[in-house]
């Protein structure tokens, strides 16, 4: 009786599993019992699926001195991605130090799922003078996804 109830379990388990599409890889472990087996089928995520919904990249791996520092925070989440303002991020030098802060409208900022949002960062300070090349990182704070940080290269 409980062999019987074990194989129907895992067969209402396996074709939930296969009625809800999941792109993931199949890991299938058996179970002996006395003279039967009962296989159980769990999906695990891909290893090559980052952790987040939220991705936040530059357009390229290094930028020519003086070119414009594009970069993007792209929402794959099933809700909106919330920004504190129009512009949420800033500019440190290789030592950590913030060398270059937005002025942006103080106003909460949505990013609908599937959306992004772009900036660009013309390579000065905060007071007008332009970078060295470098490595310099980029951080932008969200209100529901934490901070997120990227490191960028200036280049002669």
């Amino acid at each position: 009786m409980l062999v019987l109830i074990g194989m129907i379990l895992g067969l209402i388990i396996g074709s939930l599993i296969t009625s809800l599409n999941f792109r993931g890889v199949a890991e299938t472990t058996s179970y002996k019992t006395v003279t039967r087996y009962i296989t159980k089928t769990v999906m695990k995520a891909p290893t090559s699926q980052p952790s987040s919904c939220v991705i936040f990249r530059a357009l390229k791996d290094y930028f020519k001195l003086n070119e414009p520092v594009r970069f993007r925070l792209i929402n794959n989440c099933d809700e909106d991605l919330i920004l504190p303002n129009s512009a949420p991020w800033i500019i440190k030098n290789s030592r950590g130090v913030i060398i270059f802060s937005p002025i942006s409208l103080q106003v909460i900022t949505r990013i609908k799922p599937g959306c992004f949002r772009e900036w660009s960062w013309n390579q000065k300070n905060d007071r007008g003078k332009n970078v060295e090349p470098g490595i310099y990182y980029i951080e932008i704070k969200t209100l529901n996804q934490g901070t997120l940080k990227l490191s960028i290269k200036i280049m002669d």
